[in-house]
């Protein structure tokens, strides 16, 4: 049964029959069984309880910075041998929150909570262990989304942002970064 649901969404198309599947589905059976996903303690509960506030900026701004900042060792209360695999996995569903709830509608907001990711890295890669490749994928992709945040931006302040989230980097994670800086040139 656990091959046939981690092997059955490998397609677009498999990807598009599940959400033609889902669709049908009432609002009130779906919203149930995201609040079900909601109890869980581990990252997906989190990414589904910023998802809920999601339709609100102030909360899930806050959300987002409560979830960063639980990445800090000494505040992680996941801290154990089997949750280091999650500490990569909280990353990226942090920063698919902030691509689809923060970006599209404060760019501003999704930098400055880009910024505070950014400077959680040390803390993550500490936790992680031998999965370092997953938050060093998330930091591309943090490095990304910064880069179309910053666009809207005052490019002098990103660019200045950018170049001290470099020159802070004590785990070989920010190298992206430093592409994202080559666009913003004075």
């Amino acid at each position: 049964m656990n091959e046939l649901r981690s092997e059955w969404i490998e397609t677009i198309q498999d990807h598009e029959i599940a959400i033609a599947r889902l669709i049908r589905r009432s609002p009130e059976s779906f919203a149930a069984f995201v609040g079900s996903l909601a109890r869980d303690d581990g990252p997906i509960g989190e990414h589904v309880r910023t998802f809920i506030v999601g339709d609100d900026l102030i909360e899930t701004v806050a959300s987002l910075k409560e979830r960063i900042a639980s990445l800090r060792h000494s505040e992680h209360r996941y801290y154990r041998y089997r949750d280091r695999a999650q500490v990569g996995e909280r990353f990226g569903y942090i920063l698919d929150a902030i691509e689809t709830l923060v970006l599209p509608a404060h760019p501003q907001q999704a930098f400055e909570l880009l910024v505070l990711l950014v400077e959680r890295d040390g803390d993550a890669m500490e936790q992680c262990a031998d999965h370092y490749d997953t938050v060093q994928n998330g930091m591309e992709r943090a490095a990304g989304q910064m880069a179309r945040a910053g666009k809207s931006l005052p490019q002098r302040d990103v660019k200045v942002t950018l170049e001290r989230l470099i020159a802070e980097d004590r785990y070989g994670a920010r190298p992206p970064l430093a592409s994202v800086v080559e666009a913003f040139a004075p």
